[in-house]
């Protein structure tokens, strides 16, 4: 067993560990941490000492280059996964439709304006689709992503 350090009102940038929310035997816990700008997001402690807000100051942070990267009509898919990320945070931080604790952001496959790539994944090359829009992504767990991909079964919110 391991102690968990008490970062209850605990500053790091702009963001105060305000409360500690226990995890699973497979996950580590969370703090839920209040940025200045009135967001809240759950983080664990090495994700609070390295992040300084919960996003919303990240122009401020990036590069000019970055954050032409950011602001392109053509994403990459992994710009299109950190947009997601940045917009909604970690996806382990929302429950799947199902009550499970989500895992993955996953496309819901209905922005007219979507990307194709190839992907390679464990030596299987595939195509996929994606969206440059975060609005387009919710939180699955595994198991549902699994199938909403896989077998196109629509899981139920």
């Amino acid at each position: 067993m391991t102690l968990q350090t008490d970062l209850t009102g605990h500053r790091h940038g702009h963001l105060t560990a305000v409360r500690f929310h226990r995890g699973s035997r497979q996950r580590q816990g969370t703090w839920e941490c209040l940025c200045d700008c009135g967001e809240t997001r759950h983080l664990s402690v090495a994700k609070f000492r390295r992040n300084k807000s919960c996003g919303c100051e990240r122009p401020a942070h990036v590069s000019a280059a970055q954050r032409g990267v950011w602001d392109t009509e053509t994403p990459t898919y992994p710009t299109a996964h950190q947009r997601v990320y940045s917009a909604k945070g970690q996806a382990a931080e929302h429950a799947c439709p199902c009550g499970e604790q989500a895992a993955q952001w996953a496309y819901d496959g209905l922005d007219p304006d979507e990307f194709e790539t190839r992907v390679s994944f464990k030596g299987v090359e595939r195509i996929v689709k994606y969206s440059g829009d975060p609005k387009h992504y919710r939180a699955l767990c595994i198991s549902c992503h699994v199938k909403q991909d896989r077998y196109g079964k629509e899981v139920v919110s």
